[in-house]
C-alpha cells in the first residue's frame, strides 16, 4: 500500500511585539487590506504571496464572537497550495515571520491529510465484521453518492469536537476544486488517479490539541513527523479488537512510514503575467489550431510554464471555444 502524508491546512496563532505593519518587503507583496469574506470573525485581511506565488493571508482585528483576550491577535492562514511546495515550513514561513517581526503563538487549526487506495473500504471491511469493535467508540456519518449508492465518505467523531477524522473520495472532490497541483503531488509520488480511486484519510484538529507543536512548525513538512501526530491522535478511532481472542486490526499500516520521502514542487522565481501575456498565448494557440505549426505551440507551452498559468489555460478552454469554434479541438500543451 502506498500512502501519502501531508499538512493540508494550517492556521497559526502569531504574536506582535509592536503595531502590525505589513508592507511589500523581501519577495513578500501583500495586497490591500480587506474585509474578509471566508472568516467572518476577524475585521481585517491581508492576502500575502511570496515570489508572486501563494503564501497564505494574514487576519486581524478579531471581532466580540472570537475566543481571542488579545484584541491584537493575529491568524496567518497558510493557502493550501504553499502546502505542496518545498520550503514552506523550513525557509518561507520562517522569512515571513522573521521579515514582519513576529512569532508563532500557537497551532489555532491543523488537518494533516493521508491520501492512498483504498482507504474507505478498509475502514469498510474491519467495520461490517461483527466480531470487531473499534477501540474506541465515536459518533459516525456516512455519505453515499445519491444516484450510485456508492460510500463516497466516513466522518470518525464529532466536526463540533477539537478532533475528528474525516475519510473521502478525493478523486471526486478534486473534480469539484479543480486543485491540479495536489494530482501533480499524487503522480510524483506514485499514486495515479487517471487509473485507480485515491481516498484521503483527513485528521482534523484544533488549537487544545496541538498545545506545544508550534515549537517545531519546520517539523510539519515532514512525513514521518506527520504520521505520528496522525498515529497518536488517531490510532484509537482506526483500530478494531476482535471480541474474542483480543487481537487487533487497523485500517492503515503504520510501519509504512519509516522510510516514506515525498516529492513536492520547487518554488520558483517567476514574473506577474500581464494581460498581454494571455492574450500572446491565445493567438498562438489560434494560428496552431489554423496552421498546425508546432512551433507555436511549443512557444505557447513555454509562456505557460514560465508564468505559472496551467490552471489558467485550463479554465480558458471552454470560453475560447464559444468565442471561436476553432477552438473545439482544444490545444494540448
Amino acid at each position: 500500500m502506498r500512502y501519502l502524508i501531508n499538512s493540508d491546512h494550517v492556521e497559526l496563532v502569531l504574536k506582535s511585539s509592536e503595531p502590525l505593519k505589513l508592507l511589500n518587503k523581501n519577495d513578500f507583496t501583500i495586497s490591500t487590506t480587506f474585509k474578509p469574506h471566508d472568516n467572518t470573525g476577524f475585521m481585517k485581511c491581508n492576502e500575502i504571496q511570496f515570489k508572486n506565488q501563494p503564501f497564505g493571508a494574514v487576519y486581524s482585528l478579531p471581532n466580540s464572537r472570537m475566543q481571542f483576550k488579545d484584541r491584537n491577535a493575529i491568524v496567518l492562514k497558510l493557502k493550501n497550495e504553499s502546502l505542496y511546495r518545498q520550503g514552506t515550513f523550513s525557509e518561507d514561513l520562517p522569512g515571513f515571520l522573521e521579515t514582519f517581526n513576529l512569532s508563532a503563538e500557537a497551532i489555532r487549526e491543523l488537518h494533516i491529510a493521508l491520501d492512498s487506495p483504498g482507504i474507505i473500504s478498509a475502514h469498510e471491511n474491519l467495520f461490517n465484521k461483527k466480531q470487531l469493535t473499534r477501540k474506541r467508540h465515536v459518533k459516525i456519518n456516512t455519505y453515499s453518492d445519491d444516484k450510485t449508492k456508492v460510500l463516497n465518505g466516513i466522518t470518525l467523531g464529532s466536526k463540533k469536537s477539537d478532533k475528528h477524522i474525516s475519510i473521502y473520495n478525493k478523486t471526486n472532490e478534486l473534480l469539484i476544486s479543480d486543485k491540479n497541483y495536489i494530482v501533480n503531488y499524487w503522480q510524483k509520488n506514485g499514486l495515479h488517479p487517471e487509473v485507480e480511486q485515491i481516498d484521503r484519510l483527513e485528521l482534523r484538529l484544533r488549537r487544545p490539541e496541538l498545545i506545544g507543536l508550534e515549537k517545531e512548525l519546520q517539523k510539519l513538512e515532514d512525513p514521518n513527523y506527520l504520521a505520528s501526530i496522525l498515529k497518536s491522535k488517531s490510532e484509537k478511532y482506526l483500530t478494531f479488537i476482535n471480541k474474542e481472542n483480543k487481537k487487533e486490526y487497523s485500517v492503515l499500516d503504520w510501519s509504512q512510514f519509516e522510510i516514506t520521502f515525498l516529492k513536492k514542487e520547487k518554488r520558483i522565481q517567476f514574473h506577474k503575467p500581464t494581460q498581454s501575456i494571455k492574450i500572446c498565448i491565445k493567438t498562438l494557440c489560434l494560428e496552431h489550431l489554423k496552421s498546425n505549426n508546432p512551433m507555436t505551440a511549443l512557444v505557447a507551452k513555454r509562456l505557460v510554464e514560465k508564468y505559472n498559468l496551467q490552471d489558467w489555460f485550463i479554465s480558458k478552454q471552454s470560453r475560447w471555444e464559444k468565442e471561436n469554434p476553432v477552438f473545439k479541438n482544444q490545444v494540448r500543451l
